[in-house]
């Protein structure tokens, strides 16, 4: 087939255009649809400020100002409770599997809101008061639910704000000499029935945290240093059977019963400046595997002694498993905390270790400048890198085949939709390739918006609209990781800017200050080899050439149409969007407009 390139110029509201690529193939053509004005559900105001909002599922939509948390039905926008003087963000709203409460972390007290923390349980229907917890030393940054113990595992720092510049940093580049912060995390386990504080214990060591936040100019002109910071830099606590384990500088496991310290295995678990560049844990029978300084190990898991490690290659973000051997890939995209700013970085490509020894069965390490996650299946190993999708063999990790993507910028993400396509996504851009023949069948880009608030947003869409159900951490956000999830069970992301949230299989966030996470337990085994695209749609945040406000593309991912292009009515990148109701709701000020989200079945 040959490929024809058609760009087309579409109309937008107030005489604004949008520019969108178009690829198709065999000489079909398509006109792209015109932007429509929105169609609006309802409207809501507030007395103050809306800090975030946050769909729990289909019947409620939890809204938090700067005084207050609001329960209103997502359909029709009528209000359902109120609780007052509640301080709370996004990532401080976590839904309990088969309770009738949230739990909300609240904070109160200076400009951060981080001196110390009461988490109250909130009845989701009528606003009221389940328990309050004692106070919690510090900021609540992480917590897990393990709704069979009936508990939740909370991680607290105390205090999270401030300046993380050394000495010099006036006069040596970067931040100076011995620049950073630390704080000691705090665990402790609580009753999820009554908010009982069954035990709590400091991790004995101050760990490095992550800037959340850029530094502001104050009224002098001056750099403002004070500035929050969390633990964005680590993947969430897990709990292996009577075992609390975290990644704080290694690998360290505590009693879940009591909070005793069981074992702990030190390693960098980041690679110099860049988060999240070792993989998820995974439990096997006796042992934990997961990487650090560019290697996997495994561990027992009744002393922590090390069974095996594999030999050194590059950063490890994730790996996959099958019954005789681990597939790690090899390099990502990461976000680097002292540039504040995405790069790739990495051996980039794949590596094989058998799960039962040190061997490393084979490596490739040619891709190009680049790699995704990696994809299972027909007895390949398939990954993209900047210029094509590749096939490797899965016993000896020989190229088979490959075929140039056309993306303008390296992809991100693979996966598959529900025609068994290979579909590559990054931030303005979006393909299909027939694994069988190894051709392009579809193509789309669509330009993102200018620097600022909605140039991240762009990038960030792509981590959960058409909720690709894999955790990997060349899919962090700019701020932080994906967090596992069963799914169909809401999780908390976090924060106030940007949020993407699909109820429709799994339920997440991002933003700005995602590194707060707030989790539900998964297990290893809810983990797959072959992502599959859950959901239609892929969404695109596009701009007017005239008009400052955005658009939204919404791409079919079966067939690479764009079904819609839908105006926003507001300029600021507070964006939800919900694919089980069908509505967008996008919060301005003291408001927050629902919007119909159009369909074509």
């Amino acid at each position: 087939m040959t490929a024809v390139h058609a760009t087309q110029r579409v109309s937008f509201v107030r005489g604004a255009l949008v520019t969108a690529t178009f690829v198709l193939l065999g000489g079909c053509s398509s006109t792209p649809p015109q932007a429509e004005p929105p169609a609006i559900s309802w409207e809501q105001r507030f007395e103050y400020p809306v800090r975030f909002q946050r769909i729990i599922d289909e019947q409620l939509l939890v809204v938090g100002t700067s005084r207050h948390l609001f329960g209103l039905d997502p359909r029709t926008g009528r209000q359902l409770w109120r609780a007052r003087n509640v301080s709370a963000r996004s990532d401080d709203v976590i839904a309990v599997p088969g309770a009738g409460y949230l739990l909300v972390m609240d904070a109160a007290g200076g400009s951060f809101d981080d001196s110390d923390t009461h988490i109250l349980a909130i009845d989701r229907f009528d606003g009221g008061m389940f328990w309050e917890s004692a106070r919690i030393p510090g900021k609540v940054q992480q917590a897990v639910i393990d709704p069979d113990a009936g508990r939740l595992y909370a991680v607290a720092v105390r205090s999270p704000h401030g300046d993380d510049a050394g000495a010099l940093a006036d006069l040596l580049p970067g931040k100076g000499i011995g620049a950073g912060f630390l704080r000691e995390p705090q665990l402790l386990a609580l009753d999820l029935q009554n908010g009982r504080t069954l035990w709590k214990r400091g991790f004995s060591e101050k760990v490095p945290l992550r800037p959340v936040g850029a530094r502001v100019l104050d009224e002098k002109g001056d750099w403002q240093p004070e500035r929050a910071f969390d633990l964005g830099l680590y993947r969430e606590p897990f709990v292996a059977g009577d075992a609390l384990c975290v990644s704080y500088t290694g690998l360290s496991c505590f009693s879940a019963t009591d909070g005793t310290p069981r074992w702990r295995q030190s390693f960098h678990v980041n690679e110099d400046d860049t988060a999240l560049t070792y993989s998820r844990a995974v439990l096997d029978g006796g042992a934990v595997y997961t990487s650090g300084e560019g290697r996997l190990q495994a561990f027992d898991m009744n002393n922590g002694e090390l069974i095996w490690r594999s030999r050194r290659v590059n950063a490890i973000p994730e790996l996959q498993e099958s019954p005789d051997r681990f597939f790690l890939q090899l390099g990502g995209f990461f976000f680097n905390t002292e540039k504040e700013a995405w790069e790739w970085q990495g051996d980039f490509g794949a590596m094989a270790v058998d799960r039962r020894s040190d061997e490393t069965l084979w490596t490739w390490d040619n891709a190009d400048d680049a790699v995704t996650n990696l994809l299972l299946f027909s007895g390949r190993v398939w990954l993209a890198d900047e210029d094509e999708l590749l096939a490797l063999g899965e016993s000896d990790g020989k190229r088979i085949s490959g075929v140039e993507h056309g993306l303008e910028n390296p992809p991100v993400i693979a996966a598959l939709n529900d025609r068994g396509q290979i579909v590559l996504v990054n931030g303005s851009e979006a393909c299909a390739i027939n694994p069988q023949g190894m051709e392009v069948l579809w193509r789309v880009r669509y330009a993102p918006p200018g620097p600022g608030g909605w140039e991240r947003f762009s990038g960030s869409l792509l981590r959960f609209s058409g909720n690709v159900l894999r955790f990997t951490s060349t899919l962090v956000s700019y701020t932080s990781g994906l967090v596992p999830a069963a799914p169909g069970i809401p999780i908390a992301g976090a924060g106030v800017d940007i949020k993407l949230i699909s109820t429709r299989r799994l339920v997440g966030n991002l933003t700005g200050r995602a590194g707060r996470r707030l989790s539900y337990q998964a297990d290893s085994s809810e983990a797959t080899n072959v992502a599959r695209l859950a959901g239609d749609y892929q969404y695109f945040i596009t701009q007017g050439e005239t008009d400052e406000r955005p658009a939204l593309a919404m791409v079919e991912l079966n067939t690479g149409r764009t079904e819609r292009l839908l105006a926003l009515p507001h300029s600021e990148p507070d964006l939800l969007i919900d694919d089980a109701t069908g509505q967008i709701f996008q919060a301005s000020g003291r408001g927050i407009t629902a919007l119909r989200l159009p369909r074509t079945r």
